[in-house]
């Protein structure tokens, strides 16, 4: 997986049901990484994936959306394999 964006800011209800059920990967060591548009590095440790519905426009800059995306809800009923090849 790579990142391809970011997500407009979350609603306090969202955010906090999200972080109940991040789990940490035990195999992901803790890295400092940039967005564009932002000039300070952010210190990050790496969660299993979850698969969570986004919307978002059509405009991408080099695979990255160039606009933020709307997180609209967590889909537990998904595994992120469910996905693969979509």
């Amino acid at each position: 997986m790579r990142p391809a964006g970011v997500t407009t800011a979350l609603a306090r209800t969202l955010a906090r049901q999200i972080g109940r059920q991040l789990q940490l990967d035990p195999g992901a060591a803790p890295r400092r990484v940039g967005w564009p548009g932002n000039t300070s590095a952010a210190l990050l440790t790496g969660v299993e994936p979850m698969v969570a519905e986004v919307g978002a426009d059509a405009a991408v800059d080099d695979g990255v959306l160039r606009h933020g995306a709307r997180l609209l809800r967590l889909r537990p009923d998904l595994a992120v394999e469910d996905l693969e090849g979509e």
